[in-house]
């Protein structure tokens, strides 16, 4: 089934997988007849150097019927920047769309509560959600432990719940407006037990604080002025001066993505690693059971 519906796909994705999940989406729409718009905010000037989001919505978006907004899960939430780009649309009208689709990527035990969190966004800002998807995909904290989780991942195995999320889509967007209701609830899957209990009772921030005491920290008399941390921070809080990464940004806080760490090449970044190592992640760990199915569409079995 094919449909010519304009689609507007807008995602932060600090480690990249968010992005290559976007763009296998792209093209399963493109392949559909959908005319599709994928903006990256990562590391964009106007949202994070600036901090004008809705500005930088209001020029680049092109006018669209359908609007997906991805992000990564960060701490059972939907990653606050991404929180942001919904929450700075404009209301439907003949440019904005009333259709949208949450979905997020993740590489921990469970998405929690951020699909839920991004529908009922969405729904404050005058949409109807039609689906939700979430995909497992590396987690990157991992990179440099003993155990990884979902290495090279997404991929191959992303296609069919792909497939399926674009296909539903094709069938939602050719009936009449006025037939489509909105499915949000559905995006409340996860079992309430300790981890849903957490991330409803304390926001991301504070979460992120208790996980990662200590942020990130430079040791400049290690530091080789490459700046490859100034490039890789997702939410520009770094510009080289004289030589060495200065933290000039002061709209955004560091969201603990690992990016400046793990691209460091002589290791001069530290950041303190060991919680996600000793906590629920480890597979040696009574609490680790990963979320099953890992990836999906909601509502299910539709």
């Amino acid at each position: 089934m094919k449909t010519n519906i304009k689609v507007a796909i807008i995602v932060f994705s600090p480690s990249g997988h968010t992005l290559k999940a976007a763009k296998m989406m792209e093209k399963s729409m493109i392949d559909r007849g959908m005319q599709v718009q994928l903006l990256d905010i990562t590391r964009n000037e106007t949202v994070f150097r600036e901090n004008k989001m809705a500005q930088y919505l209001e020029e680049n978006v092109e006018p669209h019927d359908l609007i997906c907004v991805g992000g990564p899960v960060y701490a059972g939430h939907f990653e606050g920047n991404a929180m942001k780009i919904i929450k700075a649309l404009p209301y439907p009208d003949k440019k904005w769309g009333k259709l949208a689709v949450p979905f997020v990527t993740y590489g921990g035990l469970h998405t929690i509560i951020a699909l839920t969190e991004a529908g009922d966004l969405f729904y404050r800002r005058k949409r109807i959600n039609i689906l939700g998807m979430k995909l497992g995909v590396f987690h990157t904290l991992t990179k440099k432990l003993a155990f990884r989780i979902n290495e090279n991942k997404p991929g191959k195995e992303s296609f069919p719940v792909i497939e399926e999320f674009v296909e539903r889509i094709t069938k939602i967007a050719n009936k009449k407006l006025s037939e489509i209701k909105d499915i949000r609830k559905s995006f409340n899957y996860t079992p309430f037990g300790p981890e849903k209990f957490g991330s409803k009772l304390f926001g991301q921030k504070l979460l992120r604080k208790i996980m990662f005491p200590k942020v990130v920290e430079i040791n400049y008399d290690k530091c080789i002025g490459c700046g490859l941390c100034a490039e890789r921070c997702p939410v520009n809080l770094y510009e080289m001066i004289d030589g060495k990464p200065q933290k000039t940004n002061f709209y955004f806080e560091c969201i603990c993505c690992a990016e400046c760490y793990h691209n460091c090449p002589v290791g001069a970044i530290s950041l303190d690693l060991k919680k996600p190592e000793h906590h629920h992640l480890s597979p040696e760990s009574k609490h680790h059971k990963m979320e099953s199915p890992q990836s999906a569409v909601y509502p299910k079995g539709v």
